[in-house]
């Protein structure tokens, strides 16, 4: 998700361009969504996302039951902890402490057998879509509850949903007897085509709803930029009043407008909504104070820790002043500096959050 700053308040040609701004697809997009638009919607190559000038769009919206954020979900009375480990093939083999990590996550990408490779510069998925069969018995989530996130690479999430057929993705994952899972992130990016945008919130709710079907805890997954997109999805958690959870993925979130707006959306809902708790996968630690009081509400899930102890380098956390820097060590061995980090990473949100509870009550 990347948001809009300035283009939401002045349209553009590419915005009155859109078929959006003409209306037609009242009561479910809303005109004044075009006004994000700054690039052209005239896409023939359907390069990343399908729009407003599609000449099959009707098949994509026929595919999620329309448009209408008109998709029930049952309730995720989940019981989570402030901090969610996310692990990759490697680090599933080192043990973990399950009273100190309860929860732990696992990805898509390495569900798979073989995802997508890099070539060339770009990234090519694989021919056939092959799941690990025995992953979850690795050491690393002996006796513990795992979420899979169904993030990654555009490449990767749309063919891995254009083939979810053949594949048998939904029976396959119900296999795994995951605590949850959460709906596709399909991209959803300021300034692109505004039809484009709600087509993929809805993708991804309507995906939670298969994981649904097939025996699967659903969390929703949210994208939204602008003012008329929060407000859909905070009419649709009214609608849904079970739902506890939803989740963010903020991995491709490095400019700080981007992040601001992840921020916006997660503080509005939560405002909104007092039932409500987010967890927000790949999310920049140093900057979780932003979200004041709600920290209390919101959860960390990263692969942060994984990955730089497998690279052999401790993280070490300065609270006082809200700064990371990183070691190399190579005396000890990567579990040991996997789990230092691990811990780290947690006490650093723990001892933030008691901070933000603090101000919130005074002396």
């Amino acid at each position: 998700m990347r948001g809009l700053k300035d283009t939401y308040n002045n349209i553009s040609l590419f915005g009155q361009d859109c078929d959006v701004a003409s209306g037609n697809f009242l009561p479910f997009i809303e005109p004044i969504e075009a006004k994000g638009v700054s690039v052209s919607c005239n896409n023939p190559f359907r390069k990343n996302i399908v729009t407003c000038k599609d000449e099959v769009r009707h098949e994509f919206i026929e595919e999620v039951n329309g448009l209408d954020f008109n998709v029930k979900l049952l309730s995720t009375k989940l019981d989570l902890p402030p901090y969610i480990p996310v692990l990759d093939k490697v680090s599933t083999h080192f043990e973990i402490s399950h009273h100190i990590f309860p929860v732990v996550g696992f990805t898509l990408r390495d569900l798979l057998v073989q995802s997508i490779k890099e070539s060339a510069g770009a990234l090519h998925e694989q021919r056939d879509i092959q799941f690990c069969p025995s992953i979850l018995h690795n050491g690393a989530f002996k006796n513990k509850r795992v979420i899979l996130f169904l993030s990654g690479p555009d490449t990767l999430i749309e063919w891995v949903w254009w083939n979810r057929v053949e594949c048998q993705l939904f029976s396959s994952l119900s296999n795994y007897r995951f605590f949850a899972a959460t709906g596709f992130n399909f991209s959803v990016i300021g300034g692109e085509c505004a039809f484009a945008q709600v087509l993929n919130q809805k993708r991804s709710l309507f995906s939670a709803n298969l994981l649904e079907q097939n025996g699967i805890v659903a969390i929703p997954h949210v994208y939204a930029i602008n003012p008329v997109q929060i407000t859909r999805w905070i009419k649709w958690f009214l609608k849904n009043p079970n739902i506890r959870y939803f989740t963010i993925n903020c991995q491709l979130q490095k400019r700080q407008n981007d992040i601001d707006q992840i921020i916006k959306v997660v503080n509005e809902i939560l405002l909104q909504l007092p039932r409500i708790e987010v967890i927000l996968q790949g999310f920049p630690l140093p900057q979780i104070y932003k979200f004041g009081i709600n920290l209390s509400r919101v959860h960390f899930a990263d692969s942060v820790s994984a990955k730089y102890a497998q690279s052999r380098k401790k993280i070490i956390a300065n609270p006082g002043k809200n700064q990371w820097r990183y070691q190399d060590n190579c005396i000890e061995s990567i579990p040991e500096i996997m789990i230092h980090n691990l811990n780290t990473r947690l006490l650093f949100i723990e001892n933030m959050k008691r901070l933000m509870i603090n101000a919130s009550t005074g002396p």
